[in-house]
């Protein structure tokens, strides 16, 4: 009885876990978990090993919710993250940054030219048609360890100026990050 005590006990215990590191609606990691996994994986990282970090959002989400509803807008969301669980090996993470933004890592990559096609292929698995309401896109912005950043911060900026190149130049597409987009931006915005 004693042991039967105690595996209930455990099992309460991971669920709890589990439930304060993923996100409700989509069971993909929270932010804060996916954040703390990742800088711990590049913490302990070190050339020559290569990883992927990538940033996407839903083209026109908010348009989309205020259009046909929160419902709908919840069911995009939760289908946009098992298309995105689809594509993932068993080493690779991906998290729920808030809203309709998330984040996947790809880990211990062969090289950047080889991720190429698999990161085309993820776009275009990313688009879908949407019956009446049309189609449901996602922009990407993919940076790469250790050439963009060494640690989590570093690479979520850069990942970010690239996915916001890419909806500034059209949508449902990626971009890859390089250092040329940052002056871009920067020259629009007037800064130094």
């Amino acid at each position: 009885m004693m042991t039967l005590d105690i595996d209930q006990e455990k099992r309460t215990e991971l669920k709890v876990r589990s439930r304060m590191e993923h996100d409700g609606m989509t069971g993909l990691l929270n932010r804060e978990t996916f954040i703390a996994r990742v800088s711990r994986i590049l913490k302990n990282s070190t050339p020559p090993k290569r990883h992927a970090l990538i940033m996407l959002d839903i083209d026109e989400f908010k348009k989309h919710n205020d259009q046909y509803g929160h419902p709908y807008g919840d069911q995009v969301i939760r289908e946009t993250a098992r298309f995105i669980k689809g594509f993932l090996r068993k080493t690779d993470l991906c998290g729920r940054m808030g809203g309709d933004e998330f984040m996947v890592f790809l880990n211990d990559i062969s090289s950047e030219e080889e991720m190429i096609p698999r990161i085309d292929m993820f776009c275009q698995i990313l688009k879908h048609p949407d019956g009446e309401n049309g189609e449901i896109t996602c922009s990407l912005g993919v940076v790469f360890y250790p050439r963009d950043g060494r640690t989590f911060q570093e690479l979520y900026q850069k990942a970010d100026t690239a996915l916001y190149d890419v909806k500034r130049t059209g949508r449902g597409n990626y971009r890859i990050y390089s250092p040329d987009l940052k002056r871009k931006g920067e020259e629009e915005t007037g800064a130094f």
